[in-house]
């Protein structure tokens, strides 16, 4: 491991989205926040120190949540000197990127002008939609003008890389809707689309809504014409689709995502984090602790090993590498996991033919309408790869092997 990949989780809200499953907190106290980012940015500090090398090259640093935008002005402080302390450990190169996520609400002159000198060079918006009736149906807690002058403040003065997400397949949008929201959003030439189906979680507001009747379940027939409609009007504007939910300009696509995706070893840090790196000669997750007392308290950050077995690897292997429309690589599986797909997988295949296709004679993707179906054909494929031979006790790990070590994101 040489080159630093970091991911930094800030768990605090001004308010929970009706959608959120993810691990975060609202109407947390300034001082409280304050302690939870000094003990943040100490776990990265350490993280970086025991993984990589001083002066290592930095690949990524990536710092969501939550909405690191939101927390208040003390904490937001210490975590922007933070992020500069974390990027002096490594050495930055001409493609590190450094990202925070962001809403548009909390977008101002000063908070550009500070993230600039903290060394962040890509920001991540989350919009949502620019639909007022969409805002209020998904319970985004924002306003339609509060959004678009994020925007507009980005658009005009922040002249480095940022992406915004935007959530389709809404129950009530009609497919035009879905088409135009994009269309909207793409007025303030954004470098990188992530379009992402709404997910109805269960234990979400959104689900209990669901659940009185009071938000009708979506055909998935009426699902996939929303993000396929959403989707031609992203390739419209010349804009490359690398994953099942992200668009770029060629060249400006998520290299932190990238290597999530492609199973490059990644550290963490924050309540909640996860990190994938290799130890004691296996790939391991290290998960830490949600609890707040856990994390100010102990020692050890409140982070537990997590050794993955030779399936579980492999299962987040498929997972990664069908999101992206390059594909997989049957020369790694061979090498990674002793079998190529027709081998651990011959069922699947068959079954998805009509869904995939093959570059050349080693890559294997899903075509964009089965990326459509992703969660469906990975059901399959981890059903049967628990069926299939035995994998490896020790596979090596993928992101060092095989075609699949570089970022190629060609699209298909």
């Amino acid at each position: 491991m040489t080159a630093i990949i970091l991911y930094i989780h800030i768990p605090f809200c001004r308010y929970r989205c009706d959608y959120c499953d993810f691990f975060t907190r609202t109407h947390v106290a300034p001082d409280r926040q304050l302690r939870i980012i000094e003990r943040t940015i100490s776990h990265a500090l350490h993280s970086l120190h025991r993984w990589y090398p001083p002066d290592a090259p930095i690949s990524s640093m990536y710092v969501g949540g939550g909405t690191p935008s939101s927390v208040h002005e003390k904490a937001r402080h210490r975590l922007l000197q933070g992020i500069r302390e974390c990027i002096e450990y490594g050495t930055l190169v001409p493609d590190s990127e450094i990202t925070v996520e962001v809403n548009p609400e909390d977008v101002d002159r000063t908070l550009l002008q500070d993230l600039d000198r903290s060394g962040v060079n890509r920001i991540s918006l989350g919009v949502q939609s620019l639909r007022a009736s969409t805002l209020t149906r998904i319970g985004r807690h924002t306003t339609l003008p509060a959004t678009r002058r994020g925007l507009e403040l980005i658009a005009g003065t922040w002249h480095r890389r940022w992406s915004m997400d935007v959530i389709s397949a809404i129950p009530g949008q009609s497919v035009t809707d879905a088409a135009e929201d994009v269309r909207s959003a793409l007025e303030y030439h954004p470098h990188h689309v992530s379009l992402y189906e709404l997910g109805i979680e269960p234990g979400t507001r959104l689900a209990l809504t669901q659940k009185r009747g009071a938000l009708p379940p979506e055909s998935e027939e009426h699902r996939l014409a929303q993000l396929a409609a959403a989707a031609e009007v992203l390739a419209e504007a010349d804009f490359h689709r690398y994953e099942v939910s992200s668009f770029s300009v060629p060249g400006d696509e998520s290299r932190h995502n990238l290597a999530y995706w492609q199973m490059h070893p990644w550290a963490a840090a924050g309540p909640g984090a996860v990190a994938l790196l290799p130890y004691q000669g296996q790939a391991t997750h290290f998960t830490t602790n949600h609890r707040f007392p856990d994390y100010l308290d102990r020692d050890d950050y409140a982070v537990t090993p997590e050794p993955l077995t030779p399936r579980e690897l492999c299962e987040e292997y498929l997972m990664g590498g069908f999101r992206m429309t390059r594909g997989i690589s049957n020369a790694t599986m061979q090498h990674v996991f002793g079998h190529t797909l027709p081998e651990l997988l011959p069922a699947t295949l068959r079954r998805w033919s009509r869904y995939l296709q093959y570059r050349g004679n080693d890559l294997v993707t899903l075509t964009d309408e089965g990326r459509l179906r992703l969660n469906r054909f990975l059901v399959d494929a981890f059903g049967e790869l628990e069926r299939s031979a035995e994998l490896p006790t020790a596979p090596r790990w993928p992101e060092t092997t095989g075609s699949d070590a570089n970022t190629d994101t060609t699209a298909t």
